[in-house]
């Protein structure tokens, strides 16, 4: 009866033993610190299956005595892009400073945590800001230049569309003139049909048909 006791009892210590050596394998993941621009930073750690809550509890240029001794303190309950990420928008970082931070990461509803972590803000940071200002810059060049190869193909075009329809106004103003002249040739042509002086002279009286255009008109009485 001992004895089988004694294997019970065995059996409990060594599967409480497995299971606390089975949940501290587990090492959560280390942080990345990203510098954004001109302002704020980014914390994050990579996304895995059993993580539900990452924690950020962070300080500038002071190390932290514990976890009420803080700047910063965030949970991030959700996941984005593969990624838990505690971003700051207000706060500059520069050339020497030192972040000071502790992350905890909530696996199998067990909190892990990461204690006296720390990131020196260097000249490649710094670098990486300038590299991304410069990059929008020459992207808001461009933009820019774009908009301006645009306005001037549009310019052009109005201007070559106004130019035609000018065209076609002269054109069309030389031929309505053409065809004004024309008509008032031809009614001077006719008025000059029309306006016919005939000199009759004859000895004896007669009677002499004036013929207009292959019409008879009047007789003329001829003395």
């Amino acid at each position: 009866m001992r004895r089988s006791t004694s294997q019970v009892e065995v059996l409990i210590v060594c599967l409480a033993l497995l299971g606390a050596s089975s949940s501290q394998a587990y090492e959560p993941p280390k942080a990345t610190v990203k510098v954004n621009t001109p302002q704020g930073f980014e914390v994050s750690i990579p996304d895995e299956p059993g993580i539900s809550l990452f924690a950020f509890h962070g300080k500038l240029n002071m190390e932290m005595d514990d976890l009420s001794d803080q700047t910063w303190a965030t949970d991030i309950v959700k996941s984005r892009n593969g990624r838990w990420i505690y971003r700051n928008r207000q706060q500059k970082l520069n050339p020497g400073d030192i972040l000071y931070y502790w992350t905890t990461v909530r696996y199998n509803g067990l909190d892990y945590h990461n204690y006296n972590q720390q990131h020196q803000i260097g000249q490649n940071d710094a670098q990486s800001k300038n590299d991304a200002q410069s990059q929008n810059d020459a992207q808001s060049q461009n933009d820019a230049q774009s908009q301006n190869d645009a306005q001037s193909q549009n310019y052009a075009q109005n201007q070559n569309g106004a130019q035609s329809q000018n065209d076609v106004q002269s054109q069309n103003g030389a031929q309505s003139q053409n065809d004004v002249q024309s008509q008032n040739d031809a009614q001077n042509q006719n008025m000059d049909r029309q306006n016919i002086t005939i000199n009759l002279k004859s000895k004896s009286g007669s009677h002499l048909p004036i013929i207009i255009n292959g019409n008879p008109t009047i007789n003329i009485f001829v003395t």
